[in-house]
């Protein structure tokens, strides 16, 4: 794993800083309802300091999007490597869900505001596909014997069940935990995965 210079360093605390002041805002006034500018205002930088750090609006809410993706990735790599796929994958997940343990206000926020507002579509696709492409390539990594299209078809699959399991989360008051949540779906198409 390459080191970090002290400049991305500094760089990604400032990034997480602009994107920890968006959620602060568009949580508290909607997504649609605010600027860049007062994005950027908010957070007490230039417009122009905020996009270079940031890139855009939907791309600071998908930031934490985009970082639970990489734990996931960094997990499935992690498990054991006679564990069956499925089972590993649905581990994986595991690093996604301890963000969002228990149902505190903001990660369901979070969560529904990054599910549900149409705006923000086009970011959940894409950190989604590249999620799978990744998940992908370390099934791959994995197991060498299994066809690049079986562990698209894999990785697309999982990432399916914790759509399913988001949405059922953040929508129904009463839902379960997400654990449960994403346990049921994975259960729900385990039987065709090896």
């Amino acid at each position: 794993m390459p080191v970090n210079t002290t400049r991305e360093i500094a760089a990604d605390a400032i990034r997480e800083r602009l994107v920890d002041a968006t959620l602060e805002v568009v949580l508290s006034r909607g997504y649609a309802d605010v600027t860049i500018s007062e994005l950027a205002a908010a957070a007490g930088v230039s417009r122009s300091t905020y996009l270079r750090y940031v890139g855009s609006k939907p791309e600071a809410v998908g930031a934490a999007l985009f970082a639970s993706g990489d734990e996931v990735t960094a997990a499935l790599r992690e498990r054991p490597a006679d564990e069956p796929t499925w089972t590993a994958l649905r581990r994986a997940f595991d690093a996604f869900v301890r963000h969002r343990a228990g149902r505190s206000k903001r990660s369901l926020d979070v969560a529904k505001m990054i599910w549900t507002e149409p705006a923000l579509g086009g970011e959940l696709w894409m950190h989604l596909r590249a999620w799978r492409a990744d998940l992908a390539a370390v099934l791959r990594e994995r197991d060498p014997q299994l066809s690049p299209m079986r562990a698209v078809a894999l990785a697309g699959a999982a990432i399916e069940c914790l759509d399913c399991a988001v949405v059922e989360w953040v929508e129904t008051v009463d839902a379960a935990a997400l654990t449960d949540l994403l346990d049921e779906a994975f259960a729900a198409v385990g039987a065709a995965a090896p």
